[in-house]
């Protein structure tokens, strides 16, 4: 995979807030800035812009560079740093539960998705898997986190997950397994 290296000049608070969600959602600064890029680069026309301050620099990935080509051409008048500060910047002012969405949203989606489809799935937490039925994501209102409700099959009992803290997940295959009745009801409740 191809990487290109990238500088752009943000406003002090927009780079404590990236700093802060990388120490957060344990990830490195390529990667925050790639998801966010990713994930939020249809956005660009509702940003909101700030005063410059430090320079920020990282590895874009291939495809992301390929996108912000194709927003270059569509914004004649405005620069590729132009681009990414703005979209830096309006990141770095949703709450951090939306942040945590938009950096984990490959996840969120999946997980969304196996909760709309009552099937199974497993998830890579804390370095182990765990065979799950997800039932709901849902914020703690106190620490602005995501969490994934949910029955563990392993520890046979509910659970609630951090989403940020989930690395890995997969449907399982087997004849798209699904919840249990009894877990449709509970989940009603």
């Amino acid at each position: 995979m191809k990487i290109t290296k990238k500088k752009v000049s943000l406003p002090w608070f927009t780079k404590v807030e990236l700093k802060k969600d990388m120490e957060t959602f344990n990830i490195s600064q390529d990667e925050l800035l790639n998801n966010v890029f990713l994930n939020l680069h249809s956005q660009s026309d509702k940003i909101i812009t700030g005063k410059l301050g430090e320079s920020l620099l990282f590895n874009m990935r291939e495809t992301n560079d390929i996108i912000l080509k194709a927003l270059l051409k569509k914004k004649l008048n405005e620069s590729e740093s132009g681009i990414l500060r703005n979209i830096f910047i309006s990141y770095s002012m949703k709450p951090q539960y939306q942040r945590e969405k938009i950096v984990f949203l490959d996840i969120f989606t999946t997980i969304e998705k196996a909760i709309q489809l009552s099937e199974k799935i497993v998830i890579q937490i804390n370095g182990a898997g765990r065979k799950v039925s997800p039932y709901f994501i849902a914020r703690n209102e106190e620490e602005e986190h995501n969490y994934l409700f949910c029955y563990c099959e392993k520890n046979k009992e509910y659970r609630a997950y951090r989403v940020a803290n989930i690395k890995k997940i997969k449907y399982i295959n087997v004849l798209s397994e699904k919840v249990d009745e009894i877990d449709i009801i509970y989940k009603k409740q």
